[in-house]
């Protein structure tokens, strides 16, 4: 893949408590851990950067960072998102050191776009003033709901009477590029809560909203409840999506992905990127990265892949082919020969999770010892990559781009998906206009399946 830029996730851990619907990787954690962890985190983001910018992995070992400008640059980082957990939790002090380790390990554009998520109840305005001169210039505040009742039954930490004064005091911050998360769909909510709590939100003007429907994590409190929880049905869940987007546009809010509206301009760029298949990196404990498998640099060692490694089904049984081949049903695993893909289906990307065992990741950082489980890496080959390009990019609600996908994969997308194309084509599912293939109407509501169709 040819690119110049790429994104960095850095994700901070810590929480105050779990909330009853959370499946993310976060936990309390006293101060001396904090600390011990932000240390090993700054020396991972401190090695990354080192590595990346050694000799060329590819091809020519001799030739430095500067001769290879205009190949593959890949201290260039376009966006920053600082997530959680809630990172918040920890002081300006503490983000500022982070993100100067950021700034020394690599080249930030002067415009990049750098998120931190925050929640009430872990803010007060010397600390937002803090973040903002840190360089923090997006802030996400985790509300999920305008009514305290709701927001007791989901276990957060604030009231809405605290995440008004949080969002006040962001503003005087000198933040003027909000998002505000809401969820619908909670436990014992109608739809003319969730309407009051899209028309509070929207009535004070964040630049963003994000708003996703509750999902039931295997793992959470919520999940064990599901027998007894009094979740909306069906009817009153999907209607509760379709009148977001009519709710939000009257405030001036445009839909721009399945769950997510904006003001005019501020479209959240760092996801934007995910959805279009943007080079990213993963900083923190059990952080994903999605990187080019002829780049290097992701590996301790500088190779540009595990020696000895190739791509075999997860069912051992079975024998990828082109038309086979998932993310889903493929891992990397030792090989005891040089079993390659089916030509043409060669590595195109890499995609792997740091540890997500906390001691394994503080120790790497003593050791220097790799921090990534081996047990994630995936090997995307071609059609890999042909396939989550069309689905992520159709939960954005201007779809995929021909002209890109020609670009990066030297095909049009009716050689490789032309039947299932026409086929939600017929059904009113998916539109196509000039360079652009989007979902319909009809088709957002059923995304999943017409997403489905293109693994």
């Amino acid at each position: 893949m040819k690119t110049n830029t790429f994104e960095l996730y850095i994700h901070i851990p810590f929480c105050i408590r779990k909330c009853g619907y959370c499946d993310f990787l976060s936990f309390p954690a006293g101060k001396d851990v904090q600390l011990r962890y932000l240390k090993a985190l700054q020396a991972e983001i401190r090695e990354t950067g080192e590595r990346l910018r050694r000799t060329d992995l590819r091809s020519d070992r001799s030739r430095s960072v500067k001769e290879r400008r205009g190949e593959w640059n890949p201290e260039r980082i376009t966006s920053i998102f600082i997530g959680g957990g809630t990172p918040s939790v920890l002081t300006g002090d503490q983000i500022a050191a982070v993100m100067a380790a950021v700034r020394e390990s690599f080249l930030v554009q002067s415009d990049a776009e750098i998120t931190m998520e925050a929640n009430p109840g872990t803010l007060d305005p010397e600390k937002l003033r803090r973040f903002r001169a840190a360089g923090i210039n997006r802030i996400s505040i985790g509300c999920q709901s305008m009514h305290d009742r709701e927001l007791v039954r989901m276990g957060r930490i604030h009231s809405h009477a605290e995440f008004l004064q949080s969002y006040q005091w962001a503003r005087q911050a000198g933040f003027d590029n909000i998002n505000v998360d809401l969820i619908a769909a909670l436990p014992g909510q109608t739809l003319a809560d969730w309407r009051d709590t899209l028309h509070t939100a929207a009535a004070l003007g964040p630049e963003h909203i994000s708003a996703y429907n509750l999902i039931l994590e295997e793992g959470t409190p919520f999940y064990e409840q599901r027998d007894t929880l009094d979740l909306p049905d069906e009817d009153t869940e999907r209607a509760m999506y379709e009148e977001t987007a009519s709710i939000l546009a009257a405030y001036g809010y445009r839909q721009y992905e399945l769950s997510n509206y904006a003001k005019p301009g501020m479209a959240c760029r760092h996801n934007q990127g995910y959805w279009t298949g943007i080079p990213y990196l993963g900083m923190g404990l059990g952080a994903a990265s999605y990187w080019p498998a002829d780049a290097g640099g992701w590996l301790p060692d500088g190779s540009v892949r595990p020696a000895g490694y190739s791509v075999r089904p997860s069912d051992e049984s079975a024998q990828p082919t082109e038309d086979t081949l998932r993310t889903a049903e493929y891992t990397v695993r030792p090989a005891e020969d040089s079993v390659l893909l089916k030509t043409g289906t060669e590595p195109q990307m890499v995609r792997y999770n740091n540890t997500s065992e906390l001691q394994q990741y503080l120790a790497a950082a003593r050791t220097k010892e790799s921090r990534i489980d081996s047990s994630t890496i995936e090997r995307l080959s071609q059609p890999d990559c042909m396939a989550e390009f069309m689905i992520l990019g159709l939960r954005m609600t201007d779809g995929i781009s021909k002209a890109e996908f020609r670009r990066r994969f030297d095909r049009e997308p009716d050689q490789v998906y032309g039947e299932i194309i026409r086929k939600y084509q017929n059904a009113g599912l998916l539109q196509c206009e000039e360079d652009r293939i989007f979902l319909t109407g009809a088709g957002q509501s059923l995304a999943n399946v017409v997403m489905m169709e293109f693994l």
